[in-house]
């Protein structure tokens, strides 16, 4: 295809490029870092059929990797380690999520789990904590907390960016210009959006000075199993008490 088009125009493909220039290009592509002069040395003198191969199988396993794509996906889900406006403090847990989206490219995550767990990761059976840390996609929306501000109107701003953010990230769609009109060329309706809309808004305003509700997460991976459990305890607590509640309004 590509080859027609130049002889057509009367061009000529560009050169092959050599080992050290296809070094250099996979190992930016890949980790976003140059190789070293180790690295170059041993591909260099690496003859074998598999001299790539091996290469790129390196540069995957390398954590490296994880970091750089994870830095894409990262600017996707709009991370950031303040909460932006003219105030811009620190979330001071929201690492938990970076590590996460590192560790699931690392470790070579299905993209249906990485979705699932980022989006539902709470609802999973048996959800561990690295599922519930998951579910911090959804909570990267600024959060203006300067006197005077309307709360009922930034936790709309919340829900709406949530929506803007799962349709352009997850398929590739701007939701903004529905919000007042149907789309004028792609087949989304304007009540498509509010029926969006309506999947998150239905929490609450805290009118809290944080990023409150937190997720306590243990320091030691030894204490991972005891806290898991601990959380299930609670769940099963709290599930009694809605229960509960229940059958009291129905008395």
């Amino acid at each position: 295809f590509v080859l027609a088009r130049l002889e057509r125009e009367s061009l000529l493909p560009s050169a092959e490029a050599d080992k050290s220039a296809l070094l250099r290009r996979v190992s930016l592509d890949l980790t976003g870092l140059p190789p070293s002069e180790e690295e170059l040395a041993a591909y260099l003198a690496d003859n074998s059929p598999q001299a790539y191969d091996k290469v790129v199988d390196r540069l995957l396993s390398s954590p490296a990797y994880g970091e750089r794509w994870a830095s894409m996906w990262l600017d996707l889900a709009r991370y950031a380690d303040s909460m932006g406006y003219e105030a811009d403090r620190r979330r001071p847990g929201v690492w938990a999520y970076r590590d996460w989206v590192v560790d699931a490219f690392n470790r070579n995550l299905p993209y249906d789990q990485f979705v699932i767990k980022q989006l539902a990761g709470d609802l999973l059976p048996n959800a561990t904590f690295q599922d519930r840390i998951a579910t911090s996609f959804h909570r990267q929306t600024p959060n203006n907390q300067e006197g005077g501000t309307d709360d009922e109107e930034f936790r709309l701003v919340a829900a709406m960016d949530r929506v803007a953010t799962t349709w352009s990230v997850l398929n590739g769609l701007t939701m903004n210009c529905v919000q007042c009109h149907s789309h004028p060329y792609d087949p989304i309706r304007h009540t498509d959006y509010y029926k969006s809309l309506a999947f998150f808004n239905t929490s609450n305003d805290a009118d809290r000075d944080d990023d409150f509700p937190t997720l306590r997460y243990p320091k030691k991976s030894s204490q991972l199993i005891d806290a898991a459990e601990m959380q299930q305890e609670a769940l099963q607590l709290l599930h009694a008490v809605a229960a509960s509640d229940r059958e009291a309004v129905e008395k």
